[in-house]
């Protein structure tokens, strides 16, 4: 994405500031403020509690998506799955599978 034109054409017209009263919150809360110009108007929109914040965690599911879109380029499809899969068996507390994965090279 950040060698595509559209999304750098969009990117200079993105401009971020602190807000105090958002960092005054912090850290009991992460508050963000999203305010967004258009032709038809001013749009905001104000979150307390971010996706993935103590208060408002993400599912399994949605962490392994996030690692999986986050880890392309680094891991190929089989050693992100393999990662998930040795990193599920520590809920077990079964540290073989990562002891394991850590030890064999990637692929």
């Amino acid at each position: 994405l950040i060698g595509n034109p559209d999304v750098s054409a969009f990117a200079r017209l993105v401009h971020l500031a602190v807000d105090s009263q958002c960092e005054a919150a912090f850290p009991a809360r992460t508050v963000a403020v999203v305010d967004i110009q258009t032709e038809l108007g001013r749009h905001t929109r104000r979150v307390e509690y971010p996706l993935g914040d103590p208060a408002n965690p993400m599912d399994r599911s949605m962490l392994q998506d996030k690692f999986r879109r986050l880890a392309v380029g680094v891991l190929d499809a089989e050693n992100r799955e393999r990662l998930i899969e040795a990193v599920a068996e520590l809920r077990r507390a079964d540290l073989a599978s990562v002891l394991t994965w850590l030890r064999n090279p990637i692929k």
